[in-house]
């Protein structure tokens, strides 16, 4: 009889098969969900890296540009072979030195001559996908601008960004 008492009373030592396929489809599931959330965390994350960098290249352009353009006197057409023109701007900083801007190879040259001598630095503008566009307005005070145009593959949406600066600054 006692016998029959612990067979009776007898407790389930594991799971079945069933139940075990269920936790493994569901971790399986869980992992899914897991891995897809961290390749959507490392995009956001790249993209937010670029548009830093983006802005940050920007804002070193931007500032060379705009201190230029604030300390020049003139903005001539030319200079000894130089035009101005959309992929070139000429400034005038005093009678013998001149920075000239130019849109070259997908960068930006800042090249600075003074008597016979050249110095050339080349800015970078961003990625390979943004031309530069150079421009001048206003004959009683000038404006000199540069202009960004992104167009990123495969879209043809323009993203402009436009830096802008009165010739000579606070002087007139």
């Amino acid at each position: 009889m006692r016998h029959r008492a612990l067979r009776g009373s007898r407790a389930r030592s594991g799971l079945s098969l069933l139940e075990m396929s269920a936790v493994f489809v569901f971790l399986g599931v869980l992992m899914l969900v897991m891995s897809g959330t961290l390749v959507g965390a490392l995009k956001v994350q790249q993209s937010a890296a670029n548009v830093f960098h983006s802005l940050a290249v920007q804002k070193q352009l931007a500032n060379e540009f705009r201190g230029d353009v604030g300390q020049a006197l003139a903005a001539p057409d030319k200079l000894d072979n130089e035009s101005a023109g959309p992929d070139c701007v000429i400034l005038r900083m005093d009678q013998d030195r001149h920075v000239i801007y130019r849109w070259k190879d997908s960068r930006v040259e800042r090249t600075e001559v003074k008597d016979s001598r050249k110095s050339v630095r080349r800015l970078p503008a961003g990625d390979y996908w943004v031309k530069v566009a150079f421009a001048r307005k206003g004959n009683e005070r000038p404006m000199v601008s540069l202009r960004l145009i992104e167009s990123r593959p495969p879209s043809d949406v323009k993203h402009i960004v436009e830096i802008a600066a009165a010739l000579g600054g606070d002087r007139r």
